[in-house]
C-alpha cells in the first residue's frame, strides 16, 4: 500500500528551495506559482516569474490571486484530517458524534471495495460520483471507467461517464452557458475577446471578484485601452464600479432586456451585418408553418430562397446567387419564410416600452445601448493580426452565472447570441468567442454536422432514467456537462411520480459541500443519511456527520496532478499549453492523493487491468486522450500515480519531456496563434454556418421528450422551454406570495470561493467586505422599515429563514437584499466562528423551481421578507 503519492522535496536543515508547482484552487487556473521551502517547509509562494516563456506567456503574468496563498494554511492547518476514518456510531445527522477512529489505508480500500461489491449485488447504478477541483476532473473519465468495470456494461453506452455515475453534489454551474457553448461555439464556455473589445455589455457576471487575477488583468487592461463597460445588475459589485455605466435591473428579467435589443436593433434601427448574417447563420433557411426548416422532399435539404432566380434552392447549391432574409413564400402549397423574418416578426412584441415594464430599466436606456452596440461593432471593418487578416467586431454582451443560475438560461443565451450573429461578433477579435483553442473544439463538435451547421452533440433520451437525478431523460441538452445535483437528492427524499429513479446508496465525493450550497440542508441531509458516503476532505466539515469513512487527501503543495491543456483562451489570454503540480514539502500526516486511492481500489478489486486500459484510453483533459505508444500501461503492472503522469507527459511531448523536467521547469506554454483562437476562418473553411438564430433542433427534441413523457405518464416535467427562438418566460419568482416582497441575489468572493472557508486569512481578508460578512440592503428601503446599519435582521421565506448584521448601502436596488454564499458552515473549524450566514437556507429545492431544458436549479435569487431582530 502507498501511503501517499511522492516524498516531496526533501532538504537538509536550513537548505531553501523554490519549487515550481501551480495554484489549482478554482476553474480560473492553473495559475503558475513557485513555493518557497526552507528546511523542507513551506515558507511563502509568489507567482512563478522563471524563465522567459512563463514570465511572459502566464495568463496572471507571473503573480497571484489570494486564493494561492490558502494552499499554505491548507498544508500546516492544525485541524487537518491526519489519517483514514472509519465512522462507528451507525446513526447520522447534526450535533451527532459519528465515534470515528482511525484506520490504516488497507483497511479503507477493504471497507470500500466490499461496499462496492455489496451495492453491485442489488443494483449498479446505485453508485454515484461527484468532484470538484482538478484532481478529481484529471480522474473523472478514468474513475468513472472503473465503476463501470466493477459492474460491467450499464448506464448510458453512449456516454458512460456521464450522469449514471454523477448523482448528487453542488450545483453552481454556468449549465445552460456550458451547453449552447458547446452547440454553438464547441467550447466549455463563452467568453468576451478583453484584448479587443471596445464596448462590453455585462449582465449578471462580477468577474472582477469571482474570477481570479487573470479576469482583473485582462479587464483592467482593456479599461485603460480606452473599452467602454455597461453592467446590468441590481447590485453595485466590484465589476459595476469599475464600469462606466450601471444599470440596476430587476432580478431573473435579463432575458426581456435582451429581446428589446434585438427588436431596436432589426426593426427600428434596421442596421446589422447582412453578409454575415446571410453566410455564417442559418437566417436564410426557410421555416415553414409547423416551425420546422422547409427540406426537399427527395434530398430532405433544407430550402433558402433564392431572390434573383426567384425560387427555392437546397442550402448548399452551388448555384445560390443570393440569400432571401426576408419576406413570405409559398413553396409547394407550403407557406414559408427565413429564418430572419421569422426572428424579425418574433421580437416586434418585445418593444423596449415593454422590457422597460418587466425589468425597471427606461426604454430610453434600452434603445441608447442598443444603438451604441450596433454603432461600436463597426460592421465591415477588418484588423490583421499577426498576419492574420479576420473580420473586427470590438463589442461583446457576455453574460454571467446571475443570468444562467435562473431558470430560462437558455432563453437569455440564446439571445445573447442571436446579438453576436446581428453585428458579425461571433468567433473574431473584439467579440463573443468559445473559450477554446481550435484544436480541442473540433474534438467537441466544431466539425461538419446536419443542414451545413456544426454537428450536435446531442444523446438519445433514456428511458428508465440510469441515474437518481434522472438527467439523462428530464432534460436531454443537461447531458453534455452536467446533471441535476439537487434533484438527485430531491428524489431521495420524495421520489417522483411515474418515474423511476434509482437512490443513491454509495456516494464518493471530493472536494464538495452540498450541505451549504445547493439548497433546503434539511432535503440534502436527509438524503446524505440513505448514503454509505466515502468522503475525501482535509479537515471536518458538514458532510463529516454523513460519511462512513474519510479519506484524507493530500493538500495541494503535498500531491501531484498534471494539468494537460492551458486550452483556455479566456477573455484573451492566448496560452495553450501544460503545468505540473507537484509536492513541495513532504506529506505531513498519513494522507494520500485522491488519485493514488483510486488505484489501489482498482488493484484491491482485481480490477488493475480494466483501470490501465481506462488510463491508456480516457486519461487527461486534452486530445488525444490517455496514454500511447511506448507510454501505454502494462494491463497487468501497478503503477503509482506520479509514474502514470510521468507517461501521460511523454505521450503529449512524443518523449520529449517527462516528469523529470516538468518538476525543474514547472510549465509548458505556447502562444496561442489567432487561427486557433477564433473559428470564424475555420468555419469559413469548412463552409459551415453557426446554429443561431433559429434552433430546430431544439424545438424537436422538446416535441420527443413531450411525447415520451406522456407515455410514461409524467405530467410535471413541462416543455415549453423548447422553443427555437428566444421567448420571455415569466420568471417563478412572480408566482411568490406578495408578502415576500423582496428579491434575494448571491454573491462570492474569489478569496473565498472553491472551499477557502477554512482559512483564518480568507476570514480576515474578508471581514471588510461587506457582499461577504454581512446582508446588503438598500438604504432608503431600510429606512422605510426602521432598520439602521448594523442591526440584525431575520430574513426569511417559506424554506428557512436566516439572521444577520445588516450593511446599507445605495449601491443595491431597494427591492433586492444581497447574501453571501460558501458560508453557513456548521462543523467546518473556524468557518463555523464566523456567525456568516449563506442564500442557500432560503432556496428551495423543488422540481417546478428546476429549469425544464438545461436543469438548472432557480438558485441566484429567491424571494423572501425582511424585518429586525
Amino acid at each position: 500500500m502507498v501511503s501517499s503519492s511522492g516524498s516531496g522535496n526533501a532538504q537538509a536543515p536550513g537548505e531553501e528551495a523554490w519549487v515550481p508547482t501551480v495554484c489549482s484552487n478554482c476553474y480560473n487556473g492553473p495559475d503558475l506559482i513557485r513555493v518557497r521551502t526552507v528546511g523542507g517547509v513551506a515558507v511563502g509562494m509568489e507567482g512563478n516569474m522563471e524563465g522567459k516563456s512563463i514570465a511572459g506567456l502566464s495568463r496572471t503574468q507571473a503573480t497571484t490571486c489570494p486564493k494561492a496563498h490558502q494552499l499554505l494554511w491548507k498544508l500546516y492547518d492544525p485541524h487537518r484530517i491526519k489519517g483514514p476514518l472509519k465512522r462507528t456510531n451507525p446513526e447520522k445527522g447534526r450535533g451527532i458524534d459519528p465515534k470515528w477512529v482511525e484506520i490504516s489505508w488497507d483497511e479503507a480500500v477493504d471497507i470500500v471495495a466490499e461496499k462496492l461489491r455489496e451495492v453491485k449485488k442489488k443494483d449498479p447504478r446505485l453508485v454515484a460520483y461527484d468532484e470538484k477541483g482538478v484532481q478529481g476532473a484529471l480522474l473523472k473519465r478514468t474513475t468513472s471507467k472503473l465503476l463501470l468495470s466493477v459492474y460491467g456494461a450499464y448506464g448510458d453506452p453512449a456516454n458512460p461517464t456521464g450522469p449514471s455515475l454523477k448523482g448528487v453534489g453542488a450545483l453552481q454551474c454556468h449549465i445552460a452557458d456550458h451547453q449552447f457553448a458547446n452547440i454553438i461555439h464547441s467550447s466549455f464556455i463563452c467568453d468576451s475577446d478583453l484584448a479587443h473589445c471596445n464596448y462590453l455589455v455585462t449582465l449578471g457576471d462580477n468577474s472582477r471578484h469571482c474570477e481570479g487575477l487573470g479576469a482583473n488583468l485582462l479587464a483592467s487592461a482593456a479599461r485603460e485601452r480606452g473599452m467602454k463597460e455597461v453592467v446590468v445588475d441590481p447590485y453595485l459589485s466590484a465589476t459595476v464600479a469599475k464600469a462606466d455605466e450601471w444599470v440596476p435591473i430587476r432580478p431573473a428579467t435579463d432575458t426581456a432586456f435582451l429581446l428589446a435589443l434585438i427588436h431596436v436593433i432589426i426593426n427600428e434601427r434596421g442596421v446589422y451585418d447582412v453578409k454575415f448574417v446571410k453566410e455564417m447563420t442559418n437566417s436564410p433557411y426557410l421555416v415553414a408553418a409547423n416551425g420546422y426548416f422547409l427540406r426537399d422532399k427527395a434530398t430532405k435539404k433544407v430550402m433558402v430562397w433564392d431572390p434573383i432566380d426567384g425560387k427555392t434552392k437546397a442550402h448548399d447549391d452551388a448555384g445560390i446567387k443570393d440569400f432571401a432574409l426576408e419576406g413570405v413564400y409559398k413553396v409547394d402549397g407550403v407557406e414559408c419564410r427565413p429564418a430572419f423574418q421569422v426572428l424579425k416578426d418574433h421580437v416586434r412584441q418585445y418593444t423596449p416600452e415593454w422590457a422597460a415594464r418587466i425589468t425597471d430599466i427606461p426604454a430610453a436606456t434600452i434603445r441608447r445601448i442598443a444603438h451604441e452596440y450596433v454603432d461600436n461593432a463597426r460592421i465591415g471593418s477588418s484588423i490583421e493580426i499577426e498576419g492574420v487578416t479576420l473580420p473586427y467586431r470590438p463589442v461583446c454582451i457576455k453574460i454571467g452565472r446571475g443570468i444562467t443560475g435562473h431558470m430560462h438560461g437558455y432563453q437569455s443565451v440564446l439571445a445573447s447570441h442571436i446579438l453576436a450573429a446581428l453585428v458579425g461578433c461571433l468567433e473574431v477579435p473584439g467579440g463573443h468567442y468559445g473559450g477554446n483553442p481550435i484544436p480541442s473544439r473540433t474534438f467537441f463538435g466544431l466539425t461538419p454536422g446536419d443542414d451545413g451547421m456544426t454537428k450536435v452533440p446531442t444523446l438519445p433520451i433514456i428511458w428508465p432514467p440510469a441515474s437518481c437525478d434522472a438527467s439523462e431523460t428530464l432534460t436531454p441538452f443537461s447531458r453534455m456537462w452536467t446533471g441535476m445535483m439537487h434533484l438527485g437528492f430531491l428524489n431521495m427524499v420524495d421520489p417522483p411520480k411515474n418515474l423511476p429513479v434509482r437512490p443513491t446508496e454509495m456516494w464518493f465525493r471530493y472536494r464538495t459541500n452540498p450541505v451549504n450550497s445547493v439548497g433546503e440542508p434539511a432535503i440534502v441531509e436527509e438524503a446524505l443519511k440513505k448514503m454509505f458516503i466515502v468522503s475525501f476532505a482535509f479537515v471536518h466539515d458538514e458532510i463529516s456527520p454523513y460519511a462512513d469513512i474519510i479519506l484524507p487527501d493530500n493538500t495541494d503543495l503535498e500531491g501531484w496532478a498534471l494539468w494537460d491543456t492551458f486550452a483556455l483562451c479566456l477573455g484573451g489570454a492566448r496560452r495553450s499549453g501544460m503545468a505540473i503540480q507537484q509536492p513541495v514539502v513532504t506529506p505531513e500526516h498519513n494522507t494520500m492523493d485522491f488519485a493514488q486511492f483510486f488505484i489501489e481500489l482498482a488493484d484491491k478489486l482485481g480490477l488493475l487491468s480494466s483501470f490501465n486500459e481506462s488510463v491508456n484510453t480516457n486519461l487527461g483533459y486534452q486530445q488525444p486522450y490517455g496514454l500511447s505508444g511506448l507510454y501505454r500501461l502494462d494491463p497487468s503492472t501497478k503503477y503509482s500515480w506520479p509514474e502514470i503522469i510521468d507517461r501521460r507527459i511523454k505521450t503529449l511531448t512524443g518523449g520529449a519531456q517527462d516528469l523529470e523536467w516538468m518538476k525543474k521547469n514547472g510549465a509548458i506554454i505556447r502562444e496561442t496563434p489567432p487561427g486557433e483562437i477564433y473559428a470564424h476562418s475555420f468555419m469559413k473553411a469548412q463552409k459551415l454556418r453557426y446554429h443561431v438564430p433559429y434552433m430546430d433542433f431544439v424545438k424537436r427534441t422538446g416535441e420527443e421528450l413531450a411525447t415520451k413523457l406522456a407515455e410514461a405518464g409524467i405530467d410535471w416535467w413541462p416543455t415549453a422551454e423548447y422553443t427555437p427562438l428566444p421567448t420571455y418566460l415569466p420568471s417563478v419568482l412572480d408566482e411568490v406570495p406578495a408578502e415576500y416582497d423582496f428579491y434575494v441575489i448571491k454573491g462570492r468572493h474569489m478569496a473565498v470561493s472553491y472551499g477557502n472557508a477554512e482559512s483564518p486569512w480568507t476570514i480576515e481578508l474578508t471581514e471588510a467586505l461587506r457582499e461577504v460578512v454581512d446582508i446588503v440592503m438598500n438604504e432608503d428601503a431600510a429606512k422605510a422599515r426602521g432598520i439602521q446599519d448594523g442591526d440584525e435582521i431575520w430574513v426569511e421565506n417559506d424554506v428557512g429563514k436566516i439572521k444577520r448584521k445588516v450593511k446599507l448601502t445605495q449601491g443595491i436596488r431597494p427591492d433586492t437584499l444581497l447574501v453571501a454564499v460558501e458560508w453557513g458552515q456548521w462543523e467546518m473549524p473556524l468557518a463555523k466562528d464566523t456567525g456568516r450566514v449563506t442564500q442557500a437556507e432560503l432556496t428551495p429545492i423543488r422540481r417546478d423551481w428546476t429549469d425544464t431544458l438545461s436543469g438548472n436549479m432557480q438558485a441566484m435569487a429567491v424571494k423572501a421578507r425582511v424585518y429586525k431582530a
